[in-house]
């Protein structure tokens, strides 16, 4: 078995394949400058890749633009003629420098960080893992994120180092300052991580949840009094059929495609609305078992032999992945958060009872990563259920583990 690709050996190995997720995030880095620096490879690039935007970084763009118009006085996010649809929180960059930062050198640095940060998260402990870790690095939503040079990836840079270090074993004053000042920025800047500021107060204990409790209290604050930033981001904040994840897709472009060139068009609209309001249900239903499901079978994750910070990445990617999609229509740049669920899905898989279902977990986030993002109808609806499944499958996992806190704590310092 230790010369295969297979993953399921009771004592890892892994020897020079450790490099292989490093040298494919050198390559996706590599090809990123030089689309950065060779226009007509670009343009090459963008017939053969429909999902890519002119300019290259166009969501960098977009936030550069705002912090001009900040810098002169207009506010980007009111603004009807600026496409600026972040947080005003995320101005707070403009003044620390980012708009004299040209995006031709933003881009690929944001991308340097991004790569590092996610072979870091992933960390393969066989050659199979080191395989899947590499395709992992170099899949579609990575491309996506780093073409487009979104806030994400600033999100995941801050978000895994500050979940590390507040899973720390007796993580000292500065490592909850900073684990905690990382997740409100995170927060602050796409606001759908505040899920995790809340399921932590479920998981943490002690020091920890104190800082959970204050964090949440002041991001709530922070949130009441930006309300209006909500509505504007919202109503600004672009969506498409594809390349996009959430419960609102396939009943989307099912009646985009099938009823609406048969029907009138107040029936197709009539047709869209039932089935989003099915949706909306079926994924809320869906979820509250697996919540259910979750906390029922919470001891045996207990067995299962993973750092502290992968357990917390897990329950964190989970929620994110759970959360964005009840939201309805998310760019699939933003599945790079299904990184965070790899390795303790590898460390659930040497355990016998939990292999089954790890390995379900694991093939349901390679479908979600590694597909393509255009699809014809058939396999998207299929793709489609494999995401709603995969979905409520990770929940399941975050809610057996934010239940079992205290107990997979102490047996992992029983270790």
């Amino acid at each position: 078995m230790g010369g295969g690709f297979s993953f399921m050996h009771t004592t890892p190995t892994l020897g020079a394949w450790r490099w292989l997720p490093v040298a494919s995030a050198a390559a996706v880095w590599v090809v990123m400058l030089a689309l950065t620096l060779a226009p007509d490879l670009r343009r090459a690039a963008a017939e053969r890749f429909p999902w890519m935007l002119e300019p290259l970084y166009h969501d960098w763009h977009v936030v550069r633009i705002g912090w001009q118009a900040h810098a002169a006085g207009v506010d980007p996010l009111a603004s009807p003629e600026l496409p600026y649809n972040y947080p005003r929180f995320a101005l707070l960059g403009g003044r620390l420098g980012g708009a004299a930062v040209p995006p031709n050198v933003a881009g690929p640095l944001l991308a340097a960080l991004f790569l590092a940060t996610a072979v870091w998260v992933v960390r393969p402990a066989t050659r199979g893992e080191a395989v899947l870790a590499a395709l992992g690095v170099a899949s579609p939503p990575v491309w996506l994120l780093l073409e487009r040079g979104n806030l994400d990836a600033v999100v995941f840079i801050v978000l895994a180092p500050g979940l590390w270090f507040l899973a720390r074993r007796a993580p000292g004053p500065l490592a909850l300052l900073g684990g905690s000042g990382a997740l409100f920025v995170a927060a602050a800047l796409k606001l759908f991580p505040a899920v995790i500021l809340v399921a932590a107060m479920a998981f943490w204990r002690g020091a920890r949840l104190r800082w959970s409790l204050l964090l949440v209290v002041v991001f709530a604050a922070w949130l009441v009094a930006s309300l209006d930033e909500v509505a504007l981001i919202m109503q600004k904040t672009t969506r498409g059929l594809e390349p996009a994840y959430g419960r609102m897709q396939a009943g989307s472009r099912y009646v985009a495609e099938v009823i609406t060139p048969r029907v009138p068009a107040a029936e197709a609209a009539s047709t869209l609305s039932l089935l989003m309001r099915v949706s909306l249900v079926a994924w809320l239903a869906g979820a509250a078992i697996a919540l259910a499901v979750g906390w029922r079978l919470r001891d045996r994750l207990v067995p299962v032999a993973s750092e502290a910070h992968d357990r917390v990445f897990f329950w964190s990617g989970a929620l994110l992945y759970a959360g964005t999609f009840l939201l309805g229509s998310n760019w699939s740049y933003r599945l790079v958060f299904l990184l965070l669920c790899v390795p303790f899905l590898w460390h659930a898989r040497r355990v016998p009872a939990l292999r089954p279902v790890a390995t379900v977990g694991l093939a349901g986030i390679g479908l979600q990563l590694l597909a393509p993002f255009h699809l014809p109808l058939g396999p998207f609806l299929v793709h489609q259920a494999t995401a709603w499944a995969t979905g409520w499958l990770l929940l399941a996992g975050a809610a057996g583990l934010l239940a079992a806190g205290n107990e997979t704590a102490t047996a992992s310092k029983a270790r």
